[in-house]
């Protein structure tokens, strides 16, 4: 839908405000014109903010190539090696995902009561959450990715 990417792309910018003005990790973002705003930090990671009209998520991003799921997975087990002291770490619990049919993983923190057609005012809320939940998951994984 039309309408949805307009404001998909609206919202993004609510997100890359709100990690401008908290500052560390969250505030390297730029909007474009795709679901997500992607931030490179290793061969095959991408710290990402991923936004659709009923959910919305901040994640690492996991994938090797449509042909290359083990790799991706083997990178993806690196991390889950290491899940309960990243949970702890993160002050939540995460969700890992390990979707084979996309060939790609992700630990993710989800927002499923996110309403894209809710407005700014609900908005302000979560860009706020979810830039301090970037800067806090990349803080998190940082240390692991950087040893690859």
């Amino acid at each position: 839908m039309v309408r949805d990417s307009i404001l998909e792309r609206e919202f993004q910018e609510v997100i890359v405000a709100e990690g401008k003005k908290l500052g560390g990790f969250a505030a390297s973002f730029k909007p474009n014109k795709v679901r997500a705003m992607k931030q490179h930090v290793g061969k095959g990671l991408w710290m990402t903010y991923v936004q659709r009209p009923t959910f919305t998520r901040v994640e690492l991003y996991i994938y090797r190539g449509k042909d290359n799921y083990e790799q991706t997975l083997e990178l993806f087990d690196y991390f889950r090696n290491n899940k309960s002291d990243i949970d702890k770490a993160f002050g939540a619990q995460l969700n890992w995902d390990d979707d084979q049919e996309k060939n790609a993983c992700r630990i993710e923190i989800t927002y499923h009561d996110f309403d894209l057609h809710a407005g700014r005012k609900v908005w302000h809320k979560y860009a706020m959450n979810m830039a301090d939940d970037m800067n806090e998951l990349n803080s998190v994984l940082e240390p692991y990715y950087s040893r690859l």
